[in-house]
């Protein structure tokens, strides 16, 4: 898939809603080793002086409840990546872990692979 993008996350701010980012980060935020069988080869720690800047990290907070829904105006934090698109015609590629199995941690080797293609 040349010049495919991919984005993790949100691309935008909506209005009101508090965001700690975007800051330059690793593109592995929460693993280091990966599978042998992967083509990439590059072990980078996190967070980096020497990281190229091809990932950047935000954390949102989100409202538990929503109007309607309960009362508290107690937020949870959600970490979010997006990876940076390397062709001026990139589109937009999601990857969501949802339900049981695997943390979203675990998404960033496709993420990257993806990415390479």
């Amino acid at each position: 898939m040349p010049g495919k993008a991919m984005v993790a996350t949100l691309t935008s701010v909506p209005l009101g809603l508090n965001i700690d980012g975007w800051y330059n980060c690793s593109q592995e935020t929460f693993w280091r080793n990966r599978a042998q069988n992967r083509r990439l080869t590059e072990n980078v720690a996190p967070f980096e002086n020497s990281v190229p800047v091809s990932a950047q990290c935000a954390q949102y907070f989100l409202p538990l409840c929503h109007p309607g829904q309960c009362n508290s105006t107690q937020t949870i934090p959600v970490f979010a990546k997006r990876l940076l698109a390397t062709a001026p015609n990139a589109t937009v590629f999601w990857v969501l872990q949802g339900g049981p199995g695997a943390s979203s941690a675990k998404m960033e080797p496709l993420m990257l692979e993806f990415m390479q293609e």
